[in-house]
């Protein structure tokens, strides 16, 4: 369990249809109860239902990503769907909710298990944005420089993502209800199975955030909170802060350390911030309540990921009452900040735009802190429950 957000609608799922099924069994690689407990109420302040059991399968690494440096796409598709068909040798469940991006695996579900297949869609597996990127050959996390200079390279990676796009789209025949988590998501989905599905916000814990003083904020303290991975482009916050010297921002990056990899852009960057003398802290796998407090405390949160499906940390900031610094693309800018004058994408940009937020007025962030009821708690529930139950009910 990693305790990021897309783990935090797999659990506010189960919290909202706990009462309204006779059992729920998570498939798992190797958990118990008392093992998951503490994490689930430190990092989500929810607890485990007494009709939940855990199914353990065994190591699911190999599903990583950075498992696969070379045909990512086709040998995660293969090995989910070996993973599903492992999942079924040891428990066979009458629904399926899938919030782990394994489309493919939907086939096993469907056809081998003749489960009931409902999908929670936090990001397309593969999207046009990824295709584009390609074809302008631009060098991203996902599309490397040696492929990016290449112009056979290239091409050849353009008709490899064409064919998987395609072989993608088919998935949809083998799911009974599709939901997403976003207007942008929404969008790319739509554009993949033809048909549209239903937008859920991810939960957010609106509630306690919204409890947090508006006013004596820490003038400066930005926080930037996500997991440490490549595509949140951490190096860009730290350009943004080395343009900011001559300011009192301190910058605070919060973030989840899952593994070797994560551990070694987090190395990369102390080193950076070390050599830049850089008004920068990192604190990885933070507990919970030391979250809340940078929260509480934080004068602008700050969020540098290009296209990121709905991001998370933009709710927590806003509800938290700090003013959002986000990237003007995707599900800040569809559906959560929306206000250009919060949103950036060049580093020239961010710090224009930070040094007027540093003097924003508090009745910003009260502007703000409304918007963020919509992604709270209750109304996930409310929402998963009307788009799930009657279809749960029929199959159980």
């Amino acid at each position: 369990m990693d305790c990021a957000g897309g783990e935090r609608v797999l659990w506010a799922a189960v919290d909202a249809i706990k009462d309204k099924v006779p059992e729920i069994a998570i498939y798992s690689e190797n958990n118990t109860h008392d093992q998951a407990r503490e994490k689930i109420f430190k990092h989500f302040n929810l607890e485990i239902p007494s009709n939940l059991q855990f199914i353990n399968v065994g190591p699911a690494a190999f599903l990583q990503p950075n498992r696969f440096p070379r045909f990512t796409l086709v040998l995660q598709a293969i090995t989910s769907m070996f993973y599903a068909l492992k999942c079924l040798f040891h428990f066979v469940p009458s629904v399926v909710l899938d919030s782990t991006g394994a489309p493919f695996a939907a086939i096993i579900w469907k056809l081998i298990g003749g489960c009931t297949v409902i999908f929670y869609t936090h990001y397309p597996y593969i999207s046009t944005d990824m295709l584009h990127a390609v074809e302008e050959r631009k060098e991203s996390y996902n599309n490397t420089g040696s492929v990016a200079k290449s112009s056979f390279l290239s091409n050849v990676k353009i008709y490899y993502y064409r064919l998987m796009c395609k072989i993608y789209s088919l998935t949809g025949q083998f799911v009974d209800l599709v939901t997403v988590n976003s207007s942008w998501t929404s969008g790319h989905i739509t554009q993949i199975y033809g048909y549209k599905p239903i937008i859920l916000y991810p939960p957010c814990d609106c509630t306690q955030f919204c409890e947090f003083p508006l006013d004596n904020r820490e003038k400066g303290l930005i926080i930037s909170v996500g997991q440490f991975r490549p595509e949140k482009d951490y190096p860009l916050q730290l350009k943004i802060m080395e343009q900011l010297k001559d300011t009192n921002a301190h910058l605070v990056i919060i973030g989840g350390c899952r593994n070797e990899n994560d551990q070694k852009l987090v190395n990369s960057l102390q080193k950076t911030i070390d050599e830049k003398q850089l008004n920068v802290e990192l604190k990885t796998n933070l507990p919970y309540n030391d979250l809340k407090d940078y929260l509480s405390r934080a004068d602008i949160g700050l969020h540098t990921m290009y296209n990121e499906h709905f991001g998370i940390c933009a709710v927590e900031y806003i509800s938290s009452g700090c003013i959002p610094m986000c990237n003007k693309s995707a599900g800040p800018l569809m559906d959560i900040v929306k206000d250009e004058n919060y949103l950036a994408l060049t580093c020239d940009e961010y710090v224009e735009k930070i040094r007027k937020a540093l003097n924003a007025d508090i009745s910003v962030r009260q502007r703000f802190r409304e918007e963020s009821k919509k992604f709270s708690l209750e109304l996930f529930e409310e929402a998963f429950i009307d788009a799930t139950l009657k279809l749960i009910k029929e199959h159980i």
